[in-house]
């Protein structure tokens, strides 16, 4: 099941991804975002593993 969320970004945050977009790296939006929160909750991960984070 998916939820939904919202964010904001500022302006040049913005033009970066429309950049990564138009440049053929992502689809969307939501790809960044989902693919940046999955790279986040990989490093956290990998810190608990290596005991780096309590």
């Amino acid at each position: 099941m998916t939820q939904l969320i919202h964010i904001r970004v500022g302006k040049e945050l913005k033009k970066q991804m429309d950049k990564l977009i138009e440049e053929g790296y992502y689809s969307n939006q939501a790809e960044i975002a989902r693919d940046g929160i999955r790279k986040v909750l990989q490093v956290y991960k990998e810190e608990l593993r290596r005991g780096d984070r309590k």
